[in-house]
Order: structure tokens, then sequence, then C-alpha cells
């Protein structure tokens, strides 16, 4: 398998030389928040800061990448570092029990034991009561680092015992110049697009390297089909069988309403034919219908996007769902 492409973390250097210092003058926090903007580098400052906490030399403000625990840091088997990520929609109580159990045991190294958990919006109010018992008591070295989204919530409690750092994305036209070196051969107008639906350039980075291109010239097709022929089903295909898709006619509503108050003409296929209420309306479809997959992974996406993708090529208002 191919190392993954990550953003240069030196985009970050002013965030990294605070935690480094921080880290010499024995002042970090044991509980650390990163909070982060969709497309900020969160998950790589995580893995910086946990691989810095258990590296074994002394002679560098950086992790040294040479030491036995640098090594097993890169190959994802380090007995000291533990990740915890959602199962499913979730984080459940099991998950944080068993997470406690491998706290409190003595670091296999010496150096300390470094937690992260992902998305820790997602904690059940059971999980997130029983991790609020970890953070209150944690054993001398160590550290956990909580990441999760700015506008996703966290029990109030966790947050009073969090060091908090904002992770901001990068600057649109600096990941897009990156995304540039990295995939010359890629158009600029479908890494432009893809940066604007995704918001990450890591992830726009190791979906092109795959078949993105190819989607998102797929999906713009059929939205286009959708849109000059009244013809739903290629469009209703595409998004059924890749339903991350759904984002991005999302995104497409907000452009066309943002073009209808502005004039702006944003990169990507548009409804021009639908006034700014309508658009309205149809927005709202896909809040809904978003908001329902959220809570029923089970619910047939392809029975309930028919009535959004209607209302997208009728002229009456959107009728309520």
């Amino acid at each position: 398998m191919n190392k993954r492409l990550t953003i240069p973390l030196n985009w970050y250097q002013s965030t990294l030389d605070m935690l480094e210092q921080q880290i010499i003058e024995q002042h970090l926090g044991q509980t650390l928040l990163f909070d982060y903007d969709e497309g900020g580098a969160a998950v790589e400052i995580a893995n910086w800061t946990a691989t810095r906490l258990l590296c074994q030399s002394d002679t560098t403000n950086k992790p040294c990448g040479y030491c036995h625990s640098c090594k097993m840091m890169s190959a994802h088997s380090h007995s000291d570092f533990y990740l915890l990520e959602p199962s499913a929609v979730s984080i459940g109580v099991d998950q944080v029990r068993a997470l406690q159990e491998w706290a409190v045991q003595t670091p296999s190294h010496g150096r300390a034991k470094v937690t992260v958990i992902s998305q820790v919006g997602k904690l059940t109010t059971a999980a997130a009561n029983a991790l609020l018992k970890v953070l209150e008591e944690p054993k001398a070295h160590s550290y956990f680092i909580l990441l999760k989204p700015r506008q996703t919530a966290l029990l109030a409690t966790i947050l009073s015992r969090s060091q908090r750092l904002i992770i901001h994305a990068p600057d649109p036209n600096q990941a897009l110049g990156w995304l540039q070196q990295q995939l010359p051969d890629t158009p600029n107008t479908l890494q432009q697009l893809a940066l604007h639906w995704l918001n990450d350039a890591n992830q726009v980075c190791d979906f092109l390297h795959a078949d993105g291109a190819k989607q998102i010239e797929q999906f713009c097709q059929a939205f286009n089909t959708l849109i000059q022929q009244g013809n739903i089903e290629p469009l209703h295909e595409q998004i059924s069988t890749h339903r991350d898709q759904l984002q991005w006619l999302g995104q497409v509503l907000i452009d066309s309403m943002h073009t209808k108050l502005t004039t702006e003409q944003l990169a990507g296929p548009s409804v021009a034919h639908l006034d700014s209420l309508q658009l309205m309306g149809c927005y709202q479809q896909f809040v809904d219908l978003q908001q329902q997959l959220n809570t029923n992974v089970a619910l047939n996406l392809s029975l309930q996007l028919y009535p959004l993708l209607l209302n997208l090529i009728e002229t009456e208002e959107p009728s309520a769902h």
C-alpha cells in the first residue's frame, strides 16, 4: 500500500512550536481538545503530538523518527498508543471501558501513554460520563487527545477539563497549490471542484488518486442530464451508488442560492431555473433527508431521494414531506 500523502505540517508550524514549548516546560495539559475546521489537519497534528510525547530521543525538539518508539508509531504498532474511533455511528460505553482498563496500566516503554479519541462528539451519554471519570483522575504521564469538528457539541464537564486548540483549515489557494503539485496530470478545474465539495486537501488527494475524477465527471454529467432533460435516473443512480455524493448535491444547492443572492458564479453545476424560495425549499428537503440518514442508517436512500430530485426539475414551490 502506498503511503498516504498529507498536507505539509509546516503550514501549522506555530501550533507545533506552541505544543513543543509546553512539552519542554512540562506545561502540556493531560487532556487536549483539538477543535478543527473541516479540512484542518487535526489528525496529523494529533499524531505528531502523540509521537513527540512517546519519542525516546532527547536530542531533538520534534519526533526523531529513528528511535524504537517512533518506528512503532510509524508502523501503527505502539503498545502505549491507543486510538479510539466510533463504532458505526457512535462511541459506546463499552469502548470507553476498554480504554479505561488500558489507561491504568504502566507504560510498556517508560515514557507515557497517549490516547487519541477521534470524533469525540459521537460519544453516547453513558460513554461521555465514563470518559469523564477517566479524565478526572488521569495517571501520571497519561495524555488524552480529543478531536472534534468545531460545530459539534461536547459535554461541558469534558470541555472544562480540556486544553482547547482550534485547528483552522488551510488557505484554499495554499491547499489548491499543494494539490496541483501532487496531481499534475489532473485538470485544475477538477481539483478546484473537488476541494470545494470535500473541503479537505488530504481527502481530495486520496480521492483523486483513486477514481475521484471519474466520479466528479459522472456526477456533473448526471446533474446536467437532470436539469437540461428532466431525466432523474442518472443522478438518482449516481447518488444511490455513491451515498457521499448526496453532500455534493447539497453543496450545489448552497452554491445556487449564493449565486441568486450575489450573482457570483461559483465552480461546478448550478440550478439556475429555480428562484431563491424554491431553492430554499429544496435545500430544506436535503437537510431533512440528511438528518434522517444520520439517525437511521437502514433508511432506503434510493426511495427517499426521488422527491428531492423531482422538485429540482419542477417550477412550483417544493412540496413538504
